[in-house]
């Protein structure tokens, strides 16, 4: 099981992007790309994979919303 969480910075700038977050790392993957931008700390490669397939399964809203906070 894979324990992440999503954050959100309230000053962010483009390329569209998600930070994901779990114990030891973060990943910061394109939301329309869903390709991999950086990686800080401990992320394995079976995790960038998940975070990678979570990135285009939910890409809809995850650009709604960055068009609602961001514009």
């Amino acid at each position: 099981m894979l324990n992440m969480g999503l954050g959100r910075n309230p000053n962010d700038h483009k390329p569209i992007h998600v930070h994901i977050y779990k114990r030891g790392g973060q990943a910061k993957i394109n939301a329309k790309t869903s390709e991999l931008i950086a990686v800080v700390g401990a992320y394995s490669k079976k995790d960038l994979k998940k975070t990678k397939q979570l990135t285009a399964k939910y890409q809809k809203a995850i650009l709604d919303k960055w068009e609602e906070l961001y514009g």
